[in-house]
């Protein structure tokens, strides 16, 4: 900027020139900018630009980054990865979602009763011919879905950042390590560790595969799942105060829809690992009945 001004650069910015707020469904907060006419600039348009980020509903100024896990990092997630080194997340996203494009095209080509069994539903045929049905539907039903969300996101590493996200002081101390200074920054790394410690976890807990058993990591990470969501919850109600009987009594539907969301995954994660749970057992028993059998 400095050599965009005639003589020396102005100590004060006074005049503002142009102003605007936003906010996006994404994030809770209020961005405000303005931009200020530099005196003696060779461009009379040129601008020196400013911004904050407002709680909108007690004014307070926040930090830039507090709070805008949703458009700083959740939604640019799902297109780059926030992989920015030569554009790598971008093409990342974009194989995967011509593979996963390439599987569905060809997986309709192939299968050609696809539609006729969108229709077809017989729950008083035996269990496994019902089953097969309703699996069938289901997979039909969700084809469109599946064409438009070609990469999903990790369960386990999207609790993990909420959860830092309410446990992480608002300024970081100054002694800590270079580049985790910023907040926004370090739950961006507690991110990608949920989720590489959930891949190690499985890795880890592969061997019953081998021996043609259900891997133990699928039930351990639902359990996972079930206490984390429930874990983010409380922990937004004790450190913010807006707990979920609060919310939905003054109708505040962006904290309230998300603690309920998040309890009804506590609640799919316990069931699922239960059922895992028991199909586990049932499994691990059925050697030791065919012995029996044989000995009878």
């Amino acid at each position: 900027m400095r050599g965009e001004v005639n003589g020396p650069m102005p100590e004060r910015f006074d005049t503002v020139s142009r102003w605007g707020a936003y906010t996006t469904h994404r994030d809770p907060v209020l961005g405000i900018f303005a931009g200020y006419e530099v005196p003696n600039a060779k461009d009379p348009e040129d601008r020196v630009w400013g911004n904050r980020t407002i709680d909108p509903r007690s004014g307070a100024a926040l930090p830039d980054d507090q709070l805008k896990i949703g458009s700083q990092f959740f939604y640019p997630l799902h297109y780059s990865l926030n992989l920015h080194w030569m554009d790598l997340g971008y093409w990342i996203v974009g194989l995967a979602g011509l593979v996963m494009l390439a599987a569905l095209v060809s997986g309709v080509v192939m299968h050609r009763k696809v539609f006729r069994e969108f229709f077809t539903f017989r729950p008083k045929k035996a269990t496994q011919r019902s089953t097969l049905d309703l699996h069938n539907m289901t997979g039909v039903l969700a084809l469109p879905f599946h064409f438009f969300f070609a990469f999903t996101g990790m369960v386990i590493a999207a609790l993990t950042i909420l959860i830092a996200n309410r446990l992480l002081p608002a300024t970081l101390p100054a002694g800590w390590p270079q580049g985790l200074q910023n907040r926004g920054d370090v739950e961006q790394y507690i991110f990608w560790a949920g989720w590489a410690l959930a891949m190690a976890h499985a890795f880890w807990r592969s061997a019953p595969v081998a021996q043609g058993r259900m891997n133990p990591a699928w039930r351990e990470q639902c359990w996972a799942v079930a206490a984390m969501a429930a874990m983010a919850v409380v922990l937004n109600g004790i450190t913010t105060g807006d707990h979920l009987f609060k919310t939905l009594g003054e109708g505040y539907w962006p904290v309230a829809g998300v603690d309920l969301s998040l309890l009804v995954t506590a609640v799919l994660g316990t069931l699922a690992a239960r059922k895992l749970h028991r199909q586990a057992a049932a499994a691990a028993a059925a050697p030791a009945r065919r012995v029996e059998a044989a000995h009878a």
